[in-house]
């Protein structure tokens, strides 16, 4: 830390990054303040070092000597999603805390280095599952938990994305990204009462469960890619 603030780098300095971790550090002013900018493409971290960097921050492409500054406190990995593992073993393996954008990894094996990596490191670890901690998320699992609504026998939840099939950045690129909608959302949900080992809120008398997978193809004429969901 200096002058009481986190000092914080972000590897990837593409739309996530632009899109809420730039604006969501900087509205955090007086707890922290981004110091490193890391992108393949030098002019889009120098762009955002420019407009969202502390005084003095440096500029990089190259993630392995950003990770020697022994300044930084925090890592944000904001990559696609293939290069979240190694990215983020290498900050632990560094002595940074770590938040890494979802899904946490592409495959299960890279997930487990992740882990193992943190748990050798002593160091901080979040991926950005955002929605847990709205206001609204947080009442309704308070109340659930208090048994204010009795036993739950039944519950539901719907999502609907209004913003068309995703066709910018590597999103359609299923070599960088991979897994579509299930990697950031749903398969987490899946398997997060095994993996936290917590009962269940909802009670039901009988349990099915139907999945559903659509490998759909949409042909983004303007961009000229084919995405598969």
């Amino acid at each position: 830390m200096k002058n009481g603030k986190l000092q914080v780098a972000v590897v990837g300095c593409g739309g996530i990054a632009n899109q809420k971790h730039f604006p969501a550090l900087t509205n955090q002013a007086d707890k922290c303040e981004i110091t490193a900018f890391c992108d393949i493409i030098e002019e889009r971290a120098r762009k955002a070092a420019e407009k969202y960097g502390a005084e003095g921050a440096k500029v990089y492409t190259d993630y392995q000597e950003l990770l020697k500054d022994e300044s930084i406190d925090v890592v944000h990995v904001c990559t696609p999603n293939v290069a979240h593992c190694p990215i983020t073993v290498a900050a632990f393996e560094a002595g940074k805390h770590v938040m890494c954008e979802k899904p946490m990894a592409a495959t299960t094996e890279d997930a487990q280095k992740m882990m193992d990596a943190w748990k050798k490191s002593g160091k901080k670890f979040t991926i950005g599952y955002q929605n847990r901690f709205r206001t609204d998320a947080q009442a309704l699992k308070r109340i659930c938990e208090e048994g204010k609504l009795g036993d739950i026998y039944f519950a539901k939840a719907h999502a609907v994305r209004r913003r068309a099939v995703p066709t910018w950045g590597v999103f359609p690129d299923k070599s960088k990204q991979g897994g579509g909608s299930p990697a950031d959302k749903e398969c987490k949900q899946w398997l997060e009462a095994i993996i936290e080992d917590k009962e269940p809120l909802v009670k039901p008398e009988q349990a099915f469960v139907v999945t559903q997978i659509l490998d759909t193809i949409y042909k983004a004429a303007a961009e000229g890619h084919e995405i598969a969901l």
